[in-house]
C-alpha cells in the first residue's frame, strides 16, 4: 500500500508474476453515503519461464532436444541453428487461467550436425513482445588434459613395476647398467686408478 489517503490511496505491485492477474477492489466507507468500491483489473502478458535439455534415445548418435515455455498468450518457439535438425510439431497446453505451456522438440544427428550448441527462442506476437532464448551443448566437453595425466601416470607406474621386477630378478636394465658404469669410472679416478679399458698404467 502506498499511500491510504482517501484521495491518494494506491497500491504498488513489484515482480508482476501471471498470478497477479485478476481484478482489484478499492473500498471507502463514507458517512452518510456509505460503502464506496472502486474496482481496477489488471492484465498480465509476457514470457515467465523457458527450458531446455536433451535426451539420449537408443542410438549413440542421436539425441533428442527439448525446450519448454510458459506464458500469456501462447508464445511462439523456433530454433536457432546453423545445420538442419528434425523438428517436430509442438505440443499446447492451456490452463484455466489462459496460462499457455508450449513444448517444443527437435531431433539432432550428432554424426552430421557439426555444431556444438543450440538455441531455443521464444517470444510473443504483440508489437512490445518479450523475447527469451536460451542454449544447450550437445555434446559433453571433455577434459583432455587430465586425460592425458591418467595415461601419463599409469605409463611411469608400469615402468616402475617392470625395473622393480627386472632389478630383483637379476636383469638389470641397460639404462642402469650405463649409470652404475659411470658411477664406477668416476670413483676410479678419485681413488687414482685408471680402469683396464685406459691400457697398462706406466711402468709396467
Amino acid at each position: 500500500m502506498l499511500d491510504e489517503d482517501v484521495p491518494t490511496s494506491s497500491i504498488i505491485i513489484h515482480n508482476v508474476q501471471l498470478e497477479d492477474e485478476g481484478c482489484y477492489v478499492c473500498s471507502f466507507k463514507l458517512y452518510p453515503q456509505g460503502k464506496i468500491n472502486g474496482r481496477v483489473c489488471l492484465t498480465v502478458i509476457g514470457i515467465v519461464e523457458i527450458n531446455i535439455e536433451k535426451f539420449s534415445t537408443q542410438s549413440e548418435d542421436i539425441i533428442m532436444v527439448s525446450c519448454s515455455v510458459v506464458g500469456k498468450p501462447g508464445p511462439m518457439v523456433r530454433w536457432k541453428t546453423s545445420e538442419n535438425v528434425i523438428e517436430h510439431k509442438a505440443e499446447i497446453k492451456e490452463d484455466d487461467n489462459g496460462i499457455v505451456t508450449v513444448i517444443s522438440n527437435v531431433t539432432v544427428d550428432l554424426s552430421t550436425f557439426q555444431a556444438n550448441k543450440i538455441t531455443c527462442i521464444a517470444s510473443q506476437l504483440s508489437q512490445d513482445g518479450q523475447t527469451l532464448e536460451k542454449t544447450i551443448s550437445l555434446r559433453e566437453v571433455r577434459n583432455v588434459p587430465f586425460r592425458i595425466a591418467i595415461v601419463v601416470g599409469i605409463f611411469v607406474t608400469l615402468l616402475i613395476i617392470v625395473t622393480v621386477i627386472a632389478i630383483r630378478s637379476g636383469r638389470i636394465l641397460p639404462a642402469v647398467c650405463f649409470a652404475s658404469t659411470t658411477r664406477l669410472s668416476l670413483s676410479s679416478l678419485l681413488h687414482g686408478v685408471v680402469s683396464e679399458r685406459q691400457g697398462p698404467r706406466r711402468g709396467d
